[in-house]
């Protein structure tokens, strides 16, 4: 049974819909149904009870999930990963990325909401056949966000990169042959025996 209410509640609680209005007016810039009801309010100063149903499930919707991303928030501690792309930003690269197995690490724009941020993608082969990097969440604050479509892999591996950045760098290109920062073919002997390159190595503090 719904928990919504019908629009015989509506109409005996004349603050119910103004209300309802400024929670759809909040998201609209985003949200084309809710800046569709909105508009049609303002010009009609009516919805249907249909309408007020769907907008009050998708409110509905929003909370729970906030409530379960709030949930998926990683209690293990991302610092050294913050710290790995600082001292690539103070050896002056302005996107630093980290490449791990299918994960990538990436500094979030200057422009960017999230600014400070280092976004997660995932790697996935699609139906067709091309390659897919899939956001699956946000490292913040010394906290992993995932999105909660975030796969296990994607999640272990971030855990994994931040117990040991360097450990994840190495096995990263001694798997891939490829550098774990810069992506890179690893060509000369040294490197290939480290897992990385020389002027990485310079860029995110680690030994060569």
């Amino acid at each position: 049974m719904s928990n919504n209410p019908t629009l015989g509640d509506v109409m005996k609680d004349l603050e119910y819909l103004p209300k309802l209005i400024e929670e759809l007016e909040n998201i609209s810039s985003w949200n084309s149904f809710a800046g569709s009801l909105v508009m049609q309010y303002k010009r009609k100063n009516f919805l249907s009870e249909k309408q007020i149903s769907s907008a009050q499930n998708m409110l509905n919707k929003m909370v729970e999930n906030k409530i379960k991303r709030e949930g998926m928030k990683k209690s293990f501690d991302t610092t050294k990963i913050e710290q790995l792309f600082q001292t690539a930003i103070s050896n002056g690269l302005k996107r630093p990325r980290f490449h791990c197995g299918n994960v990538i690490l990436s500094l979030a724009s200057e422009q960017s909401k999230n600014k400070g941020a280092i976004y997660v993608k995932h790697k996935a082969v699609n139906e067709y056949g091309h390659e897919d990097k899939n956001y699956v969440g946000k490292i913040m604050n010394k906290v992993f966000m995932p999105i909660l479509k975030a796969s296990q892999d994607a999640i272990d591996t971030v855990m994994a990169i931040a117990e040991d950045p360097l450990g994840s760098a190495i096995k990263h290109g001694k798997m891939s042959n490829h550098c774990s920062m810069c992506s890179k073919e690893l060509t000369v002997d040294r490197s290939i025996k480290n897992g990385y390159g020389k002027k990485c190595a310079e860029n995110y503090g680690f030994p060569y």
